[in-house]
């Protein structure tokens, strides 16, 4: 009789941690999404940032795209290639992007809010079980031609 108790009370407790509500976050593509394209050579991206508040996430938003659009390309975009092709770059170039990518340095040149930062009521994914743990997508408008002739002023890629 001890047994059968034993058997039952083990798969009641694999049955209850088999049921426990789970985050749908999983399911999400939160790679950078290219939206549009500007008249002037700029890009709208979005991205899904992370953060405590909404600064948080427009910062750590911002510095994603364009590492993301420097190193690797954006899947989808007219030019979906990255900008530095050479392998290793951001730690053979270490100390420009380093100062580059610090709190108000030179990325804020180009990089912009998209709608003035304002976000998308549905654009806010709950992505844990706290209230803080939410990724909101932040459209960002990145100056891409501005942005390849920085880089080919500080020779870190080949003029066209």
């Amino acid at each position: 009789m001890k047994k059968y108790i034993a058997i039952a009370l083990v798969i009641s407790c694999l049955f209850s941690i088999s049921c426990s509500r789970r985050s749908t976050s999983a399911y999400y593509n939160w790679e950078t999404i290219f939206v549009k394209s500007e008249f002037n050579g700029s890009e709208v991206y979005k991205y899904f940032g992370a953060g405590k508040n909404k600064s948080e996430s427009i910062h750590q938003s911002e510095v994603d795209v364009l590492k993301q659009l420097i190193f690797k390309g954006i899947a989808g975009s007219p030019d979906p290639r990255p900008l530095v092709f050479e392998v290793n770059a951001e730690e053979k170039y270490r100390n420009y992007f380093a100062t580059f990518f610090q709190d108000g340095g030179d990325y804020k040149n180009f990089v912009e809010l998209y709608r003035s930062g304002n976000l998308n009521k549905n654009d806010r994914i709950k992505t844990g079980k706290r209230r803080d743990r939410k990724k909101k997508g932040i459209e960002i408008i990145v100056k891409r031609a501005d942005l390849r002739n920085a880089l080919e002023s500080a020779k870190i890629i080949p003029k066209n």
